[in-house]
């Protein structure tokens, strides 16, 4: 067998739209919100040429719905007559949400693309510039947009002297699954098979990292908050000598990023007024547009939920008029960051904060934290506790403060080691006690 380059993909939802907050966007920000799930396939396809693969395959739901757009087919049928120029194959099968249509299509695809029938698996050979098969890929469509039979059992090939890759969207649900009831111990039983190339979950997870290969791509560009994070494909690289390798290359134009804003990260600065909580969100926004980024395929914005977490004396404030607190956050969020590049779009500001404790009434009026503290000054005071509280806390802990002998695989224990923990034991038990009272 020769060395084998491929990307693997799935769940690229042409025609989808993606989903944010806001009754007018600015142009930038609407252009980009428009074309991101456009782009973010355009950006695999960019992948694939640049890494000169051998073919790219697609594991179901290219388009949103079985009504493909006229706009989704044909911006898919230009980025892979793009592919084609590079001598680079697309081997497709449909998904739930894109079934195989008995209709004839609109347009007629390039010769590179091969679209797997719905009826029973299909297998494509794939040659090398002398006409030797080098790959078989298999597969075989949904017909609906549900699929109840175990249709990789019926996946067959002739032998596995060259590489066999298999496609297949299912959700890894052994038993009453909607869309190919399928264990992962069903897949890996199979030794003719030397890749997986799932569709259907949005998120990348390597499933098996040694043959037969299994993995989910995830989606090109997420289109909600249920879709965090960055989207991409997979590079695939099959040797017969060193084995697989499956690498994660990033392609989403836009992120969606859910970000808790603690006030009371640093007790001696919670906000005390809307323009201190402002300034302090302000901070988290040039933090994250600061980070380091791979500009291979520059993101262009963030859609962000940003949740305030926390407790302090603003709550009150905030919890009052809360609905118009919120609002006029957002509003002045989106001022600031609206216009740059990449942009940083607010959907929401969501309030999750909570009063401060009042210790002092807690001291004089709960029998159970004045307890609470005369244990924790004892652990503090006795000796004799302390080093029983050591070895409690298990065989990592130990009591040399010299840290002469040391050893990597043990924790010292010295007097500000001990009375920190402590202090945090305690908060956390009022912290809760607090919260059953609320």
């Amino acid at each position: 067998m020769t060395k084998l380059r491929f990307i693997h993909t799935a769940d690229i939802h042409l025609g989808s739209f993606l989903h944010i907050g806001g009754e007018t966007l600015p142009p930038a920000v609407e252009k980009a919100v428009e074309t991101a799930t456009l782009e973010g396939f355009s950006r695999v396809c960019d992948v694939a040429i640049s890494h000169n693969v051998d073919f790219v395959v697609i594991a179901g739901d290219l388009y949103d719905s079985e009504a493909r757009s006229v706009k989704a087919i044909s911006y898919f049928i230009n980025q892979c007559k793009k592919l084609e120029q590079a001598n680079i194959d697309v081997f497709v099968i449909s998904g739930n949400h894109d079934p195989l249509r008995q209709k004839k299509e609109l347009f007629q695809m390039p010769d590179n693309v091969k679209v797997f029938r719905a009826n029973q698996p299909e297998t494509y050979e794939l040659l090398d510039d002398n006409q030797i098969p080098i790959a078989r890929i298999i597969g075989q469509s949904y017909a609906g947009t549900r699929e109840y039979k175990k249709v990789h059992l019926d996946y067959r090939v002739a032998d596995n002297s060259i590489w066999n890759i298999a496609l297949l969207h299912t959700q890894l649900e052994a038993t009453k699954s909607n869309y190919i009831p399928c264990s992962l111990g069903e897949l890996k039983d199979r030794n003719d098979i030397h890749y997986w190339a799932l569709g259907h979950i949005h998120q990348p997870q390597i499933l098996n990292d040694t043959y037969p290969l299994i993995a989910y791509p995830g989606i090109p560009q997420g289109r909600d908050f249920g879709e965090q994070d960055r989207g991409g494909c997979l590079l695939v690289e099959l040797d017969p000598l060193e084995g697989g390798n499956i690498s994660f290359i990033p392609t989403a134009p836009i992120i969606y990023k859910r970000i808790d804003v603690n006030i009371d990260a640093d007790p001696d600065n919670i906000p005390k007024d809307l323009d201190e909580l402002e300034d302090m969100i302000f901070e988290y926004g040039y933090k994250l547009l600061k980070t380091e980024r791979d500009d291979t395929y520059p993101i262009e914005g963030y859609i962000i939920e940003w949740i305030l977490r926390g407790r302090g004396d603003i709550h009150e404030q905030l919890k009052e008029q809360e609905q118009e607190a919120m609002e006029l956050i957002t509003k002045r969020l989106r001022m600031e960051f609206q216009s740059g590049s990449p942009f940083l779009w607010t959907d929401c500001v969501t309030l999750r904060t909570q009063p401060p404790i009042d210790y002092d009434s807690l001291m004089t009026n709960s029998p159970i934290v004045q307890e609470l503290d005369k244990v924790i000054n004892k652990c503090l005071e006795d000796e004799n506790m302390k080093d029983k509280l050591i070895k409690e806390l298990g065989d990592i802990w130990s009591g040399n403060e010299d840290h002469e002998t040391v050893d990597e695989f043990r924790f010292y224990m010295d007097q500000s080691t001990l009375e920190e923990m402590l202090r945090n034991a305690k908060q956390l038990i009022i912290e809760k006690l607090a919260e059953r009272r609320e």
